[in-house]
């Protein structure tokens, strides 16, 4: 199967996390299920979580580059920019849920919040929170992501207020190992020329998204974060590992892959639509990334 994330022209993830009433999503995904085995940068105003079942990968937050192995727990925060790839040559499974913090706090200006939810969602310092086998709180976050996940699958009657009650034992949970590396680590503060840097990723990242079709030049895109080319290609590749040439072919061959499983326009028609200038460098880029040729690919998931 084949997973992606539909984002809008500036890299906000557009998937429903839930609905108003309820706003929880869990999902188990295998990364392998996404093209490339990986997942684009994108970004949220809910909180999410991701728990390693299996594998390893490679996370990247904002501009830190992260490898998460077997039981990893990470939260990432509001509205920060978030990736995955593989790692080396493994698959990854995990569970990844996201959640609204309004289910922590309850309503605005409540002690929940002012005291304990706040403090992290407002702290630019942590754009992320990781709990690893060196943290206390490893065991216990362990197990409530595992009963989160049981009562997902379950939904019994009343389960939402079972959801509720594990996702405030995981936030306490959360705000200990918070406070701690407050103490270990209390002169860690974004500078705002990191800051700077972290906006104009965004900002080169939706004129990809928003321009791929077209013909783009790297000068258009450098110009679009206000920053050189040269400066431009060392904050890209530092960040996501890739040169953004390299990133702007494989997004548009991810971009093609929709429209080879469910849409009978031609190969020549595909290739010009995701921005290419024919079938044939789009035949040949497209073997260099999925092994196969596009009518290869065409045939074999429509046959499945």
């Amino acid at each position: 199967m084949n997973r992606e994330i539909i984002l809008d022209k500036n890299m906000q993830e557009l998937t429903p996390q839930g609905d108003i009433n309820f706003p929880f999503n869990l999902l188990h995904i295998t990364l392998s299920h996404y093209p490339f085995y990986n997942f684009p940068c994108h970004w949220h105003p809910e909180l999410e979580m991701t728990y390693i079942l299996e594998g390893e990968m490679t996370y990247m937050v904002n501009q830190t580059s992260l490898h998460l192995k077997e039981k990893d727990c990470i939260l990432v925060n509001t509205n920060a920019m978030h990736a995955g790839e593989q790692y080396q040559s493994s698959d990854c499974r995990y569970i990844c849920f996201v959640f609204d913090p309004i289910l922590i706090y309850g309503f605005e200006h409540s002690l929940f919040k002012t005291d304990y939810v706040s403090p992290i969602l407002d702290n630019t310092n942590f754009d992320y929170i990781l709990i690893d086998a060196r943290d206390p709180e490893h065991p216990a976050c362990c197990d409530l992501v595992s009963r989160l996940s049981a009562l997902d699958a379950e939904k019994n009657d009343g389960y939402p207020l079972l959801v509720k009650s594990g996702l405030c034992h995981l936030w306490y949970l959360i705000y200990q190992v918070y406070n701690r590396k407050l103490i270990l680590y209390p002169d860690i503060v974004m500078t705002p020329a990191q800051a700077r840097q972290i906006q104009r990723l965004k900002d080169a990242l939706a004129f990809i998204y928003e321009n791929y079709t077209g013909n783009i030049t790297l000068n258009e895109i450098a110009a679009s974060c206000h920053t050189s080319k040269s400066e431009f290609c060392r904050l890209f590749k530092q960040a996501l590992h890739q040169s953004p040439f390299d990133f702007l072919l494989r997004y548009r061959i991810e971009q093609s892959l929709a429209l080879l499983q469910n849409n009978d326009l031609s190969i020549t028609e595909i290739a010009i639509r995701v921005g290419f200038s024919g079938p044939s460098y789009y035949a040949e880029v497209f073997k260099r990334y999925m092994l196969c040729s596009p009518t290869a690919y065409r045939k074999k998931h429509r046959s499945e």
